[in-house]
């Protein structure tokens, strides 16, 4: 799939919507848009030029929708993605709406229940 009709599968779904954006490496770490491919650079930069808002640090609350961009390295940082990411409360649910592939990248949106 181009990386205009990834984008137009999650503008179905996200617009209007609290949205958050992670990148990370297939083991779980945080990857800097800076060193992604190219595919995953031109989905970036089309998320950016979207009517999606995405949502800068602030904390993933419960009904937002996170999209994960899984880019095909491994990396390795002091912390797993998910432990810089602040999500309020102890327990959380995660409902697959959307998983699709984009050269070897992995998109997953989701919503926190």
């Amino acid at each position: 799939m181009s990386a205009i009709k990834t984008i137009e599968r999650l503008k179905k779904v996200a617009v209007g919507e609290r949205v958050h954006f992670i990148i990370q490496s297939l083991n779980g770490y945080r990857v800097q848009s800076s060193a992604l491919n190219k595919e995953a650079s031109e989905l970036c930069n089309l998320l950016e030029e979207s009517n999606i808002s995405i949502i800068g640090d602030e904390p993933i609350l419960k009904n937002d929708i996170v999209i994960l961009l899984t880019v095909p390295e491994i990396t390795h940082s002091n912390q797993k993605t998910f432990d810089e990411v602040p999500v309020f409360g102890l327990e959380h649910q995660f409902k697959l709406i959307e998983d699709i592939e984009l050269s070897n990248n992995i998109i997953n949106l989701f919503r926190v229940e």
